[in-house]
């Protein structure tokens, strides 16, 4: 009997501002232990661009491509998404690196529960320069979610678990995808309604380790926690997520129909873009090349 062949596993790994930090990110994935991957670097506009550091990397399961403005992380992700007929996706943002059991261990645990989104333990990292308040050094530590997410979802609107992990793509496909109009602090709407659609599976082995590190959107003073920018869109989510809660104990244990509400604050102009963005990296996806594939805006003529 012939034995079946690994699943794809895609990781886009959106680029902005973090080139100490993206040749990192890049091998850890390509090091998984599950080999089948497809990783998809996108400079969300950066300039320079980052890919004279993935210039010696000939492997053919990395592609690279450039956006013409930026767009945010959640939009190059689910553009990637939408490219793509994987039945996986890991998120993997491009200042974090992941170890080598990360996807092996993920897949196993969303294969024995069948739920959307498998999610572990991480640790958390500083990088250097960053103190506490009586001028020590912070050094690391573990974030372990295990007692939050064995608590049922309430009207309180916070992220039970962190948001690195591994989606069936089908389910992340019929919540509208990763991105629903916001820029930063969207995630944690998808982390909250998974937990509450009971979609969460938990590894609490340490299997993702996330750099806190200035420049970042939730160290900068506009974007970072606490921020009133932030403050006003966790608000609005917020709203939206009591929204959807409700809607899921109508009907519980389906995402099905969510979509439409869950994306009530994306613009049809912007579907409409997100929509030639993953057409784009589709063709490009299934030409294997080593070029750079620069995405063409939907004002501009094909």
């Amino acid at each position: 009997m012939r034995n079946e062949p690994e699943p794809r596993v895609l990781v886009p790994i959106p680029y902005f501002g973090c080139l100490d930090y993206l040749r990192r990110a890049v091998d850890s994935v390509l090091a998984q232990t599950h080999t089948n991957v497809r990783v998809v670097v996108v400079n969300d506009c950066d300039s320079p661009a980052p890919w004279s550091l993935l210039s010696d990397l000939d492997d053919p399961r990395l592609w690279r491509v450039e956006y013409p403005d930026n767009r945010g992380a959640y939009f190059a992700v689910s553009s990637v998404l939408f490219a793509d007929d994987a039945d996986y996706l890991l998120i993997q943002d491009a200042d974090d690196w992941s170890e080598p059991e990360r996807v092996r261990s993920l897949l196993a645990a969303l294969r024995r529960t069948g739920k959307g989104l498998a999610v572990s333990a991480q640790k958390v990292l500083y990088a250097e320069g960053r103190h506490y308040s009586d001028g020590s050094a912070r050094g690391s530590h573990v974030e372990d979610a295990s007692a939050r997410l064995e608590q049922p979802a309430t009207e309180d609107y916070y992220m039970p678990c962190n948001h690195h992990g591994l989606y069936r793509t089908d389910y992340l496909r019929r919540l509208g995808g990763y991105y629903g109009g916001f820029k930063f602090s969207y995630d944690g709407l998808i982390i909250a309604l998974s937990h509450a659609l009971g979609e969460i599976t938990y590894v609490p082995e340490v299997l993702y380790n996330r750099l806190r590190r200035p420049g970042s959107l939730t160290t900068q003073r506009e974007t970072a926690n606490g921020s009133a920018r932030r403050n006003a869109i966790d608000e609005t989510l917020a709203d939206l997520y009591r929204s959807l809660l409700s809607a899921v104990r109508a009907q519980p244990g389906s995402p099905d129909g969510l979509q439409s509400m869950v994306l009530t604050h994306m613009p049809d102009h912007e579907r409409q873009e997100l929509a030639s963005y993953a057409e784009q990296i589709a063709a490009f996806l299934r030409e294997p090349t080593a070029a750079v594939l620069r995405v063409r805006t939907t004002a501009q003529v094909w």
